[in-house]
């Protein structure tokens, strides 16, 4: 009876020290489960570094090389462009052809501001290239001697010469080698080429030189309402 009472206990034990192999072989499994599951975390976060900084080159050699955003601030280009507008600039256009009468630029010019000379973009329309010689007179412009058909204008805005600067009424330019003689689209209240003096510190833009011209104005795309390939 001892012999029989004996068995269940041992066969109880060796139960036991099986399930407890089992039992570590599985948490031994596991843990190198979950090792395996860690392992491939650095390669994806490397992954993903290089991803933003490929992406972040992309961006840079898009916006130094081929498109810029820039953001209308004042009225002089009304009734065309309007304060808060968006505009997708082209800059490669430029690379292939020289700047047309009619096209809307986006160009870098100096200014004084608390006492520094600093660089600051303007939105301006070319009206005539090198070398051409601009008259301004009665309300209209003259290119080589050739009356402007200013379709991008409307009358009134046309008319505006006469609050525009008062040295710059019934004048004649004649626009340096490389350089361009730009207008807002509202003549009576825009800084521009009528005021041709763009020393440092004047606070005029003048002519601009053709390399500070960034490139063409593409397309605006914000106000949504307003959008207008150009």
């Amino acid at each position: 009876m001892e012999g029989a009472s004996d068995e269940p206990g041992a066969g109880l034990e060796g139960r036991t020290i099986v399930e407890q192999v089992k039992q570590e072989g599985a948490a031994a499994q596991a843990a190198e489960g979950k090792g395996k599951d860690k392992e491939p975390s650095e390669p994806v976060i490397k992954e993903w570094i290089g991803l933003l900084v490929r992406a972040g080159l992309w961006a840079l050699v898009i916006y130094l090389f081929i498109f810029q955003v820039s953001v209308v601030k004042g009225d002089s280009m009304q009734p065309n462009f309007e304060t808060g507008d968006r505009l997708l600039i082209d800059k490669v256009v430029y690379r292939f052809r020289d700047p047309q009468p009619g096209d809307v630029v986006v160009f870098e010019a100096m200014v004084e501001e608390n006492g520094k000379h600093l660089f600051r973009d303007y939105v301006k329309r070319i009206i005539a290239g090198p070398e051409s010689v601009v008259a301004i007179h009665d309300n209209a412009v003259f290119v080589n001697g050739e009356k402007l058909q200013e379709t991008w204008t409307h009358e009134d805005f046309g008319r505006s010469f006469e609050t525009g600067p008062e040295s710059a009424m019934r004048r004649t330019y004649k626009v340096p080698p490389g350089r361009y003689f730009v207008l807002g689209d509202q003549r009576g209240n825009s800084q521009d080429s009528r005021e041709s003096d763009q020393r440092p510190g004047t606070g005029k833009i003048g002519y601009v030189p053709s390399g500070q011209i960034k490139g063409k104005v593409r397309w605006r795309f914000w106000p949504p309402e307003r959008w207008t390939w150009y």
